[in-house]
């Protein structure tokens, strides 16, 4: 089989390795998209040191959205046969810790993840768990299931933690893959969404997947006397905060989505929700790993004073998956709007090149033309 090897300094090779053979309670899936996440290219520069310390390191395969055929199958395997549709769930879990035994893989201590720890899915064949292969119903294509692996996941398992409902509004900033994907799924949960973002071009695919309205925050600057804290006290606050509480009849959002990992962004986001207002944290950049600079604060007097919500989204747990399924059927919502360019695998350098400009959506390598 043929895969994508990441050799350091921007260096890519597709290279020719033997097929995998699945061992006991192990799945092979022939491979038709593997989209590539922003993720994807944090794991990339951490590979960059990684090599700079350890010259012999070896990058696993990349890509953690897959979605493809099962073609081969080990004994013990029951819950999938050869020739069915599978989307496949890049967290790998021990499956005998107390989160793995609720679904939570993504919270095991003792697991990882596919193109981290595991080999990913930029390759012809890929090697999994039998309880990562999750069906994928005939009615959505390839592209959708392995885009709900992570960006669409990730922003479903969000939305439903800020318990959206119809008619309310919802402000996301950061209008990257997570950030598309959560515009599309709050439009179709009814949802009023404005989006924010740095960049026309990402403004541009807002509202080409449904914003209702966009604001372009590259020039943002602060204003005095932007909104009443408590009782009279009125405090600074950005240009975008202002536009976004006049639209919303001085009161502010109902909820926030923050995808863009930008400190800014997150205080923008506090200042812009309304009194009792829910915000879920989606973003990550990929400071932690090298400096563990986290951002210390969200300005807890504003959570205090509005009675805010703040919740944390990490990818999602498996029992919601039939849900999303589910959701996206019954609502016709598909990802593939997002999607700016698609490469088959012998281009996956310049896929991996194209996902990294913010003038690009979604990037996906694909095996077949249509993904249906």
């Amino acid at each position: 089989m043929r895969r994508l090897r990441y050799l350091g300094n921007e260096k890519f090779i597709i290279e020719t390795v033997a097929d995998p053979i699945p061992g006991p309670n192990e799945v092979v899936v022939s491979m038709r998209v593997a989209a590539l996440c922003g993720s994807d290219l944090h794991i990339k520069e951490q590979h960059d040191v990684e090599f700079a310390h350890h010259p012999n390191h070896v990058a696993r395969t990349p890509s953690h959205e897959p979605a493809g055929i099962v073609s081969a199958v080990g004994t013990g395997v029951q819950n999938v046969k050869v020739g069915d549709r599978v989307a496949v769930y890049h967290k790998v879990g021990c499956m005998t810790c107390e989160s793995c035994r609720a679904g939570n893989l993504v919270m095991c201590g003792h697991g990882g993840a596919l193109s981290s720890e595991y080999d990913g899915a930029a390759a012809d064949l890929l090697l999994v768990p039998k309880e990562n292969c999750l069906p994928l119903p005939d009615d959505l294509g390839f592209e959708d299931g392995a885009i709900m692996m992570c960006a669409g996941g990730t922003a479903y398992s969000g939305l439903l933690k800020a318990r959206v409902t119809s008619g309310e509004s919802l402000a996301v900033f950061g209008c990257g893959p997570v950030g598309l994907a959560t515009i599309i799924l709050a439009r179709a949960m009814g949802a009023h969404v404005f989006a924010v973002d740095i960049s026309e071009a990402r403004l541009e695919m807002a509202k080409r997947v449904g914003a209702n309205q966009v604001f372009d925050s590259s020039k943002d600057v602060k204003e005095d006397d932007v909104y009443d804290l408590i009782h009279g006290f009125t405090i600074p606050a950005s240009k975008t905060v202002r536009k976004l509480r006049e639209m919303t009849g001085g009161n502010g959002v109902d909820c926030v989505v923050e995808c863009s990992s930008s400190a800014q962004a997150r205080i923008n986001g506090v200042d812009a929700l309304a009194q009792y207002g829910r915000m879920v944290l989606l973003g990550i950049s990929n400071q932690f790993r090298d400096h563990f600079d986290f951002q210390k604060s969200l300005e807890p007097d504003k959570l205090i004073f509005k009675e805010l919500q703040v919740f944390g989204s990490n990818v999602f747990p498996l029992h919601l998956y039939d849900r999303m399924v589910h959701f996206m059927i019954n609502n016709r919502v598909s990802f593939s709007p997002m999607i700016t360019h698609r490469f088959p695998l012998e281009q996956g350098p310049e896929a991996f090149r194209t996902a990294a400009l913010a003038t690009s959506g979604k990037v996906v390598i694909t095996w077949e033309l249509h993904n249906r």
